[in-house]
């Protein structure tokens, strides 16, 4: 789960930085959901 908040953290510092302004937002929230999702599926299988 501390990955996923360094990756975030890292999206909205490139984004600040303006080093990701082709990365639209409705492509980045659904994907941290489905990263998310399949994380706690995996970890559950485990």
């Amino acid at each position: 789960m501390g990955g996923l908040l360094i990756l975030l953290g890292l999206y909205f510092l490139l984004r600040n930085l303006g080093l990701l302004e082709w990365l639209n937002s409705a492509i980045v929230w659904p994907l941290v959901l489905i990263g998310v999702g399949l994380y706690l599926v995996v970890r559950r299988l485990r």
